[in-house]
């Protein structure tokens, strides 16, 4: 498949100048996120470059977001900026938990492009968050990724029952592309 990696890096990116992305692998995601001091258990990866395609296109995943889905596996919210709801995150995910969905999007649209067989398949919770970053996203995966990671993690130990999954967004090194 021939790629025009430009269609893939959203506005946003480009206002920030983030490096061109060059093909990563289990190896350099799992080393950047210990270097950030993040759980690699997390991780998720699309399964290859039709999948990434695809997925984009089918799902508006672009990155960084945090997209909140219920117990149901239905699409209730997408945030950017975590510091906008950061004092009260807790009082904010309890009114999320309590809205009707507003869309027919599910996780399992996202979940079908994920790579299984390497990585673990998300089990869904009360709230599931997909997370989404890349490594040449830079220091915006410190301003918002990483920044939801370290207030779910809050959360998780005053007792509420979500999980998280940083949904990688770099192109693969063993995916077949030009």
């Amino acid at each position: 498949m021939i790629l025009d990696i430009n269609k893939y890096i959203s506005p946003r990116l480009k206002k920030h100048k983030v490096a061109f992305p060059k093909p990563e692998d289990k190896i350099t995601i799992n080393a950047f996120l210990r270097r950030h001091n993040i759980n690699q258990s997390n991780a998720l990866v699309y399964k290859n470059i039709e999948a990434f395609d695809v997925a984009y296109k089918k799902t508006d995943v672009v990155l960084p977001n945090a997209y909140f889905y219920n117990s149901e596996g239905d699409l209730i919210a997408v945030e950017l900026n975590p510091d906008k709801i950061q004092y009260n995150i807790g009082k904010w995910l309890r009114n999320l938990i309590k809205q009707k969905v507003q869309t027919h999007k599910k996780i399992s649209d996202i979940l079908e492009f994920v790579e299984a067989d390497i990585w673990p398949q998300p089990k869904v919770n009360e709230i599931t968050i997909i997370i989404t970053w890349a490594i040449y996203a830079g220091n915006i995966n410190k301003d918002y990724s990483f920044k939801w990671i370290e207030l779910f993690d809050k959360l998780k130990q005053s007792g509420y029952q979500i999980n998280y999954y940083l949904l990688n967004c770099d192109l693969q090194k063993h995916w077949d592309y030009k």
